[in-house]
């Protein structure tokens, strides 16, 4: 019983873990299409600006994506988790599904 339960334990950290990195992966990609962006746009414009706040607004867009990914993976756990509901659910009182 405590071997399934290390075991479960270890499925659900890697499917964690899986979702944050593959969202991690997304956010680093939006996060340098922002970086480019937004260098390109202030060297067009040739605005006399700050690297610092620059830096801190690309930083704050990246942590954004990340939280955000880490949202999703825990929605569609839930969506997940529902469907087997129901699906236990039909075939308990032979529904079928």
């Amino acid at each position: 019983m405590e071997v399934a339960r290390k075991e479960i334990s270890r499925q659900r950290f890697r499917a964690f873990l899986n979702g944050f990195l593959l969202g991690s992966g997304t956010s680093l990609i939006l996060y340098s299409s922002y970086f480019f962006w937004i260098v390109s746009w202030l060297v067009y414009t040739k605005v006399d600006w700050n690297p610092m706040f620059v830096s801190t607004f690309i930083s704050s867009i990246g942590v954004t994506f990340i939280i955000l990914s880490l949202f999703m993976e825990i929605f569609q756990r839930k969506r997940n988790f529902e469907k087997k509901l129901k699906s236990i659910y039909c075939r308990t009182f032979s529904l079928g599904g």
